[in-house]
């Protein structure tokens, strides 16, 4: 099957097989519109690339040949390797851009974090990441991620770290924006100190955590909320184990007042205490949630709707 995405100047016809295709729309939910492969091992960054066979070298420089809300995907070729040394390294500036990895495995695109001070920008709605690996390649990545706007979404990727003492202090940070949607993802950590959270909400309204699992050792808790209270949030379906001692590590909404819902979570926590102190959910429908105490061996432990403020 051929779609056709437009250049400067000229009209390029794209071959996918039938099985991309569906991998494609699948995805969306719609066949795509311009269409850019990357690629940064055979790739060249130029304005009249970007198809299979003459790839782009990175998704920044794809991003900035998209079209707003139309549709616009960039195509991470399995093997691509995009590094994030500087803050804003990748920045999806450009409303409606889905980057899609290609692969399967450690085999998708992923996102090299080889500075602390490294970052990927999520600053215009509608902007989505799926498929990737996010990696850790230097010690303390103080923020992998910061979503700016509205509407972003982050599902069946993964994060791990490249050597001992890897980690991101914080992996995604949703800040005074609605309707984030993060689900389906494998995160993880090595298990020693290092990281602080998984995904830090503040002013997060309307966001989605959905059926991920979250893997290792946060010094807070993988899902927290800070500073400012979010509204109607939904935390669902979530599989956590957080090796981590500290009170409240495993989903912890501090003591603002946020509303929504937690439901369906099942948590492995080393906190050798009343279960009361695993979760803290603000204000928030709390429903079905389980736990279990691996130092002690207790067991999955059904829990009430309850408040732990």
């Amino acid at each position: 099957m051929a779609l056709w995405t437009l250049y400067p100047g000229q009209r390029k016809r794209l071959n996918f097989t039938p099985q991309e295709v569906m991998f494609l729309s699948s995805i969306l939910g719609m066949p795509p519109n311009n269409v850019y492969f990357v690629n940064s091992v055979t790739g060249t960054n130029a304005a009249n690339r970007g198809s299979r066979d003459e790839p782009l070298a990175s998704f920044d420089y794809a991003v900035g040949l998209c079209t707003a809300s139309k549709g616009d995907v960039i195509v991470g070729l399995p093997g691509h390797v995009e590094t994030i040394s500087a803050a804003g390294s990748l920045t999806m500036d450009i409303a409606g851009v889905t980057i899609v990895g290609l692969g399967n495995g450690l085999n998708r695109p992923i996102l090299d974090y080889t500075a602390a001070a490294g970052t990927v920008e999520m600053d215009a709605a509608h902007t989505r990441i799926t498929n990737c690996i996010f990696r850790a390649n230097v010690t303390a990545v103080l923020i992998g991620v910061n979503v700016d706007a509205d509407y972003c979404e982050i599902d069946h990727c993964y994060s791990t770290f490249d050597a001992t003492g890897d980690d991101f202090v914080i992996l995604f940070d949703v800040t005074t924006v609605s309707h984030t949607y993060m689900h389906d993802n494998y995160f993880r950590t090595e298990v020693t100190a290092g990281a602080d959270s998984c995904v830090k909400l503040t002013a997060a309204s309307f966001a989605r955590i959905h059926n991920n699992e979250f893997t290792g050792q946060w010094a807070k808790a993988p899902i927290v909320g800070e500073t400012t209270l979010s509204l109607s949030i939904s935390i669902l379906g979530n599989v956590i184990f957080n090796a981590d001692t500290s009170v409240y590590n495993g989903i912890d909404l501090g003591a603002l007042s946020s509303t929504g819902i937690v439901a369906e979570n099942r948590v492995t926590a080393l906190y050798d205490t009343a279960v009361a102190k695993i979760f803290r959910d603000g204000l928030c429908t709390f429903h079905l949630n389980s736990w279990c105490n691996a130092v002690s061996e207790r067991g999955a432990q059904v829990l009430p709707a309850t408040s732990s403020n």
